[in-house]
């Protein structure tokens, strides 16, 4: 890509889609009636303990992915708990500026010894689709169940109609087969593809995979499904939180949908949150008219979940710097 694409999709197209999708963000809050007193019963009924539930939820979610981090490094470097969260967290920091986060690998190396680089890279990748895989697992059948809700089936709404479509049904179940391969017979493509020479040369750091066992395959996929559904718990709770009025076991599946269009999406960066604003506005307003509550919940999460792991990262990045 020569400089002047990288400079017009850096320095215009990204802040231009930014605008737009802030702009449409603005649109949907104009449209809802009666938005003073909606933020109104949001704050009426704030509940501070809601609050420090979703932060401490938080830190589980990301204790979990540094477990999963620390397990899946061991044949390759030991890492004590501590290093992996820091690890983990320095990955949000760099994920923050990369497309769907695809350079979380880039903080988690900081903290493995240079020899041991390429194989901590091949590793975080595989740790990466596996969440990614668990994403698909349930966001797919969520998928299905709205297909029969008589909210969807009564809406005129284009754009609400689209996330239910066939297309995208069969585009996941596409990539969610796809990564099944990859991940639970990714030995047999590597036999296949280091057959090539040139392959061989510049991939041989990929064959530290074939050393995952079943049992270190099921813990990481255990791992993955427990952050998984502290993701959902935190949706919940920030959902309450905000005075979005969802059955539990209705806001597991929306939640999971929403999930599933996030993997889908591309962002980078701040357009991710216009993003995932209208994605919830799209998936949660089938069952709630606070479309104001909808937007500061997703809000909510994006900035415990993603903000404040991503500032915490960049001051151990820095520490590791410091005293290297």
């Amino acid at each position: 890509m020569n400089k002047s694409i990288k400079i017009t999709l850096n320095y215009i197209f990204g802040p231009l889609v930014f605008l737009l999708l802030t702009y449409s963000l603005y649109r949907q809050l104009k449209q809802q009636e009666d938005i003073a007193g909606s933020w109104w019963h949001i704050r009426m009924g704030w509940q501070y303990s809601l609050l420090m539930m979703v932060l401490l939820l938080m830190l589980l979610n990301w204790f979990w992915e540094a477990l999963k981090w620390k397990y899946l490094l061991k044949s390759v470097q030991r890492l004590s708990l501590s290093d992996a969260y820091k690890s983990v967290l320095a990955g949000t920091t760099i994920s923050f500026i990369t497309p769907n986060r695809v350079g979380e690998f880039g903080g988690r190396i900081l903290f493995v010894e240079d020899i041991n680089k390429p194989k901590a890279i091949a590793l975080s990748i595989y740790a990466g689709l596996i969440q990614l895989w668990v994403t698909f697992l349930f966001g797919i059948p969520a998928l299905l169940l709205m297909q029969n809700q008589s909210a969807l089936q009564q809406s005129t709404n284009t754009l609400k109609t689209l996330f239910t479509s066939y297309p995208l049904l069969l585009f996941s179940f596409v990539v969610a087969f796809l990564l099944t391969v990859v991940i639970f017979k990714f030995y047999f493509l590597l036999k296949i593809f280091m057959r090539i020479k040139w392959v061989e040369r510049r991939l041989s750091f990929l064959q530290i995979l074939e050393s995952i066992t079943t049992k270190e395959m099921l813990r990481m996929l255990l791992l993955s499904v427990f952050r998984y559904f502290t993701f959902i718990l935190q949706y919940w709770l920030m959902l309450k939180l905000m005075n979005v009025d969802v059955q539990p076991l209705m806001s597991f599946c929306l939640t999971a949908v929403f999930y599933l269009l996030m993997a889908i999406a591309p962002t980078i960066g701040l357009l991710e949150l216009p993003v995932r604003a209208s994605a919830g506005v799209v998936v949660f307003g089938f069952f709630s008219e606070n479309i104001l509550g909808i937007q500061l919940a997703v809000f909510g999460i994006w900035l415990i979940n993603l903000v404040l792991p991503a500032i915490a990262g960049s001051m151990f990045m820095m520490k590791k710097k410091l005293f290297k």
